[in-house]
């Protein structure tokens, strides 16, 4: 469970940091976006399934940490112990997917406006 956890945390966090510039370049109002109907969902959900990841990612790591230290301290779980770590292991990899199928949206339908791999050479 603790290797699935941690594995959680990296994703969840390499989901918002990686995100980072296309944070900045689509929320922009001078971003030009084409695709029609997906790109403006995609547009609108991006922001808030990045921030949601980050949100989602610390309060992860610091529940599986205190669920670290009480079983290594031989006590009790406390505020919701392995529960509220699985749960919050589900609720940090959706939003995370959410977050990475928005920006790929995003960088299709902008037709390289965006910024990714057009941008080296």
């Amino acid at each position: 469970m603790a290797s699935v956890t941690a594995l959680t945390i990296l994703l969840g966090f390499f989901a918002a940091f990686c995100n980072l510039d296309l944070l900045d370049q689509a929320t922009a109002p001078h971003t030009p976006h084409g695709g029609g109907v997906l790109a403006g969902v995609a547009t609108s959900a991006f922001a808030p399934a990045v921030l949601v990841t980050f949100g989602l990612t610390i309060l992860l790591l610091v529940a599986h940490l205190r669920a670290l230290a009480g079983a290594n301290a031989g006590g009790d779980d406390g505020a919701g112990g392995p529960f509220l770590v699985r749960r919050l292991t589900k609720a940090t990899v959706l939003a995370a997917v959410a977050a990475l199928l928005a920006s790929s949206v995003l960088r299709l339908a902008a037709g390289g406006y965006l910024g990714g791999a057009d941008d080296v050479g």
